[in-house]
């Protein structure tokens, strides 16, 4: 059987992360979405200086904004796939404990801390 490559190992964990963070937020009503915002050199446009990965989880009804954050990367030279994939992983595990912890689940009468959403 052959070994699996780095990328897709990181993929795999990237896939884990997101079932778990995926089986914590449906119950919920919510939903996630993540974004990559590539940010260029002025001075030489084909070079990136800054990568931003952001995660958002937003409600079903209404689309409002529940949980938010973002993990910025400085990028020296060409972006590995490596960093932007462990960032992306610790900010889905994140959500997923946070969300876990302040929304509980419809029917559910125990109190929690009001959700809210991160800057």
């Amino acid at each position: 059987m052959p070994k699996a490559s780095r990328d897709e190992r990181y993929m795999h964990d990237l896939q884990h992360a997101y079932e778990v963070l995926h089986g914590i937020i449906v119950p919920r009503g919510l939903y996630a979405e993540s974004s990559l915002l590539l940010v260029v050199n002025l001075r030489r446009p084909a070079e990136l200086r800054d990568v931003a990965v952001e995660l958002v989880i937003r409600a079903r009804a209404g689309g409002s904004p529940v949980w938010r954050a973002s993990e910025s990367l400085r990028v020296p030279g060409r972006m590995k796939l490596r960093s932007v994939a462990g960032a992306l992983f610790g900010l889905m595990m994140r959500a997923a404990y946070d969300v876990e912890a302040q929304i509980s689940l419809p029917g559910d009468d125990r109190p929690r801390s009001q959700g809210r959403a991160r800057a």
